[in-house]
């Protein structure tokens, strides 16, 4: 696959927990980029037919009572598919973010597989012996997000990231290690 360093869904979800196979996804946010410009923003709470967690909730500040009246994950899987289908992913520990989404989509009768950029796994090549969690790229990077821990600003903080490379290091150099950290089944 040839990479196009300027095209993306940056994308970041809240969760239930931690497991795929068993928790479920409670919001979505998608930054859509062309040209190395955001060209779309998507965020929507999802209903995950089950209580959440009061850690989860503290975690988040996501309502109960507002996933309640939510679309399910059913309900935007179509028009998901599509709005991602053109675009790799890039997410900060995008195995979880793809995970889940694919789980998601799994439970949908719908096969989804996506090329994924890990933020995570290119921060350690990069910067090797530094912290590489999102709270400690924010503070590091200076980065400006509201809502930590909401999916929508999480994306926006990874694509904040993201611009910083691209300002401090040269294409040649992040489209190597960019090809190189792709995952594409």
């Amino acid at each position: 696959m040839m990479l196009d360093m300027d095209r993306w869904a940056v994308v970041d979800v809240e969760t239930t927990g931690l497991r795929p196979s068993n928790d479920r996804v409670i919001e979505i946010g998608v930054l859509l980029v062309q040209d190395n410009k955001v060209i779309d923003r998507f965020q929507t709470l999802v209903n995950p037919k089950r209580q959440i967690s009061p850690f989860i909730q503290y975690y988040t500040g996501i309502d109960p009572q507002a996933l309640s009246q939510a679309p399910t994950f059913d309900q935007l899987s179509d028009f998901l598919s599509d709005y991602l289908a053109d675009y790799p992913l890039m997410a900060h520990n995008a195995e979880f973010d793809y995970g889940f989404l694919q789980q998601e989509f799994a439970r949908c009768q719908i096969e989804w597989q996506q090329a994924r950029l890990c933020t995570v796994k290119l921060s350690r090549r990069l910067f090797p012996g530094q912290r590489h969690n999102l709270d400690a790229i924010i503070r590091r990077w200076q980065l400006e997000i509201d809502h930590r821990h909401r999916a929508l600003a999480d994306a926006e903080a990874v694509w904040q990231y993201w611009q910083k490379l691209r300002q401090q290091l040269p294409d040649s150099k992040l489209v190597d290690l960019c090809h190189s950290l792709l995952r594409l089944e």
